[in-house]
C-alpha cells in the first residue's frame, strides 16, 4: 500500500475496516471521512478531542520514514502563561540534533480549563 495514492489507500482501508468495526467496538475509534472541506473537518475532529489533522495532496504517496511537503500536519496552538520555579542548566539532547534544558514550571490554566492547573518539569530548547 506504500505506493498507492491517498484516495486509493482510503478506499482500501475503509473496505477492510467496515468488517472490523461491524464486529468490534473500540472507544474513540472510527472512520473519518475524506473531504475537501478541511476547515470543517479540523473543527469537528479537534472538537471531538483529536490532536489535529493532516492535509495531503490527493496524488501524494505514503513514504515511510520520509517527511514530505505534500503532507502538512495542522494542530491547534495553545499558549499558556507559566512561572519558572526552578530547573537545571545541564543540556540534554532534544529533537533532531538540538539541545534543551529542563525547567520546572507552574501554570494557572486559562478560563475554560478548570481543573488543569499544575506544576511540571519540561524540556526547553536552547
Amino acid at each position: 500500500m506504500a505506493t498507492t495514492s491517498c484516495g486509493s489507500r482510503g478506499r482500501i482501508a475503509a473496505s477492510g475496516l467496515k468488517n472490523l468495526f461491524a464486529t468490534l467496538t473500540l472507544p474513540r475509534v472510527g472512520l473519518v471521512p475524506v473531504t475537501a472541506d478541511a476547515a470543517t473537518l479540523y473543527e469537528t475532529w479537534v472538537g471531538w478531542g483529536g490532536e489535529g489533522i493532516v492535509l495531503k495532496e490527493p496524488t501524494s504517496g505514503y513514504r515511510p520514514g520520509i517527511r514530505s511537503p505534500a503532507w502538512l500536519k495542522v494542530k491547534p496552538k495553545v499558549t499558556l502563561e507559566v512561572i519558572v520555579t526552578g530547573g537545571s542548566s545541564e543540556p540534554i539532547p532534544w529533537g533532531d540534533g538540538g539541545m534543551a534544558v529542563m525547567l520546572d514550571i507552574a501554570l494557572q490554566a486559562p478560563s475554560g480549563w478548570e481543573g488543569h492547573s499544575d506544576t511540571a518539569s519540561c524540556p526547553y530548547p536552547t
